[in-house]
């Protein structure tokens, strides 16, 4: 699977054909962050209808989770860093690692919380960025 880094990493150039596929990217970025806030919308919705927002599989995956979570997080000497100037609040990141990520509303970005949880969890929130505005950074501390 090709990472939205990457993309951007082979999209480095000149050129009308790069101007193109760098425009499209743009669009497939905005249209990510659309569908991501629609399903948003219907989450909610779906929550005021019925009262509650659980699925069948909600108490095994959230146990799941809970497990995950006891797991060691960090390596030492690293920390996720989130550029929220690159931010287009698309969510992604608050949706698979709520425990890290949260949404600034008045700004309309994501910013980071903590530092606690599986460093897997987390690769996974840095590789499914849409604008690759989070990264792992040295630690200032030992």
């Amino acid at each position: 699977m090709l990472s939205w880094t990457a993309l951007r990493q082979a999209l480095q150039g000149e050129g009308e054909e790069l101007d193109e596929l760098r425009e499209r990217l743009r669009a497939a970025e905005a249209s990510l962050a659309s569908a991501l806030q629609r399903e948003r919308l219907l989450r909610d919705e779906l929550t005021a209808l019925t009262g509650h927002s659980e699925t069948p599989l909600s108490d095994a995956l959230r146990q799941a989770r809970a497990r995950d979570l006891e797991a060691p997080a960090l390596p030492e000497g690293q920390v996720v860093v989130l550029e929220a100037a690159d931010c287009v609040g698309c969510h992604t990141c608050v949706s698979l690692v709520p425990e890290v990520f949260a949404m600034d509303e008045r700004l309309r970005v994501a910013r980071v919380v903590s530092q606690q949880a599986p460093r897997d969890y987390i690769q996974d929130a840095i590789d499914s960025c849409p604008t690759a505005c989070i990264r792992w950074e040295a630690s200032d501390t030992p």
